[in-house]
């Protein structure tokens, strides 16, 4: 029974240290809304870091802190496919939830930031930085 409670444990560890450590240059495309600097949002950095992500241009601009990402392997530990769910809010009560999938040195989703002047969809495409 404790071998058990052990093991999803140490498998959970495991997924995470697959993007901790690792940041993303990051080149998004707006789909739809366009409301108030969410247009001027087209370079970033994703940074993984210590069990968190955060968006390094809209943490500085819009303050959305880092928070928990949950990631999840559906490759193999050889040839990893990492999925993720992020999200968090600002002091402004502005929404932001990124999704994406990271295999290799490429990373690719969605991001969903929702303020006062409506939702913003965009898709993401990125390379892992040196």
């Amino acid at each position: 029974l404790l071998l058990i409670c052990a093991t999803p444990n140490s498998i959970i560890a495991q997924v995470s240290t697959y993007l901790d450590g690792k940041s993303y240059a990051i080149v998004l495309t707006m789909l739809s809304g366009g409301g108030g600097s969410s247009s001027t949002w087209v370079k970033d950095s994703f940074i993984f870091k210590s069990g968190k992500m955060y968006s390094s241009e809209i943490k500085k601009r819009e303050g959305f802190k880092a928070a928990a990402y949950a990631p999840s392997n559906n490759g193999t530990n050889q040839n990893p496919i990492i999925k993720f769910a992020y999200e968090t809010f600002n002091k402004y009560g502005s929404n932001l939830k990124i999704q994406g999938v990271a295999q290799g040195n490429f990373i690719e989703g969605t991001a969903q930031w929702t303020n006062k002047a409506g939702e913003n969809l965009y898709t993401f495409t990125g390379t892992l930085m040196e």
